[in-house]
């Protein structure tokens, strides 16, 4: 699965070797206390005591989007980034990232 994905996650390990030590990156890899993986392979998982990053959030569907946020357990934190005035929201009937915005009104930044 590694090799048909990792060029897409490309952007995510460069931002994680622009902030982290190499070796200390690549150990956390190998130790799976760092896993990137794809939205498609979140479905069932439960992530507990964990910080769990979800990028380019605009492009997730509002199905997409309440998968990943069930997703959460017990001592985790969730970081979401996207740009919700993205002009193809416009054309998207039900985009995700407007339920999103409503879901995430009251809670903490």
């Amino acid at each position: 699965m590694r090799d048909k994905v990792d060029p897409y996650l490309r952007p995510i390990y460069d931002a994680l070797a622009d902030f982290m030590d190499a070796r200390m990156l690549e150990r956390g890899m190998q130790t799976g206390m760092i896993e990137v993986a794809p939205l498609a392979f979140m479905r069932g998982r439960t992530l507990s005591n964990a910080c769990v990053l979800l990028d380019e959030a605009q492009n997730a569907t509002s199905m997409q989007m309440k998968m990943f946020l069930t997703r959460l357990g017990e001592g985790s934190r969730m970081i979401v980034t996207g740009i919700h005035r993205k002009p193809i929201f416009r054309l998207a009937r039900s985009p995700g990232s407007a339920k999103r915005l409503n879901f995430s009104r009251g809670l903490r930044e």
